[in-house]
């Protein structure tokens, strides 16, 4: 192991700013990083309202399919369409 016998005041400054510099790019980087999170988590956060718009309009048209086997009076059976239909929909 080597003695310090001297100090290189210029040296140490010059490491110093260069120490700076490298934490202000990590800085930086950082920032963008923290951004992108940001951004994604929105991205999955309108990712997830469509799967569940997607998923209550295909629960709509599974009971819009859904067929209901009624017995009649003369004991044949009829098929008749589910007829629950939600709010602001109508049968075609």
């Amino acid at each position: 192991m080597q003695y310090l016998t001297f100090l290189d005041y210029t040296t140490l400054e010059a490491s110093g700013k260069s120490i700076d510099a490298e934490l202000q790019v990590k800085d930086k980087q950082i920032q963008s990083l923290a951004s992108r999170v940001e951004s994604k988590d929105k991205e999955m956060q309108a990712l997830k309202e469509q799967i569940e718009e997607i998923r209550y309009l295909y629960q709509d048209l599974i009971q819009r399919n859904t067929v209901a086997y009624n017995l009649t009076e003369d004991g044949r059976w009829e098929i008749s369409p589910n007829k629950a239909y939600p709010d602001g929909f109508q049968k075609a």
